[in-house]
């Protein structure tokens, strides 16, 4: 038998945790533009920056944001679905 705050705490757990899913979207979005425009660009110098440092700039970021999609990704599959939440409510 479950109670009913028992039910109330799971559920509220389980609405924070899909909230956290979506967290992946941003660093993905950013990820993709910065390696489209990496392999697509050929940099020059511009606003007093040379192509090399801007291109550093694009590689740095591009791997950065890369790194935070990885980690956003990995956060997601550790939910556990709607299997964990039956688990939950039942124990």
């Amino acid at each position: 038998m479950i109670t009913e705050d028992k039910a109330a705490r799971h559920l509220s757990e389980w609405k924070s945790k899909l909230e956290e899913g979506n967290a992946w979207i941003a660093p993905v979005s950013l990820f993709a533009p910065l390696m489209l425009t990496l392999c697509t660009s050929s940099f020059r110098d511009s606003f007093g920056v040379t192509k090399d440092v801007w291109q550093a700039i694009f590689l740095i970021c591009a791997g950065l944001s890369g790194v935070w999609s990885i980690y956003g990704l990995w956060k997601v599959t550790l939910h556990g679905g709607i299997v964990r939440l039956k688990h939950c409510l039942t124990n």
